[in-house]
């Protein structure tokens, strides 16, 4: 499941990268994956920070944090129109 998350959010990683003044942070390895949000210009700070670990002891944070991220990704596509 982990790997199907990390292709769904890099796919819209990269969207955000070449259609907005975002940078996004992608980071990804057998234990988890991370995405931080920080608009271009925007100093110091992240916009959103995701963190999404591949344990089931942790299965309800990185669900939660799955989503955010989805939706903070979506969010910033649908806003640079």
């Amino acid at each position: 499941m982990i790997w199907k998350i990390a292709d769904e959010l890099y796919t819209l990683s990269r969207k955000v990268l070449k259609e907005t003044n975002y940078s996004i942070h992608f980071e990804i390895n057998e234990r988890a994956i991370h995405v931080w949000i920080k608009k271009n210009g925007n100093g110091t700070g992240f916009d959103g920070v995701y963190d999404i670990y591949n344990r089931d002891t942790m299965k309800e944070l990185s669900l939660d944090n799955y989503e955010a991220a989805k939706k903070h990704l979506e969010r910033l596509l649908k806003e640079r129109t």
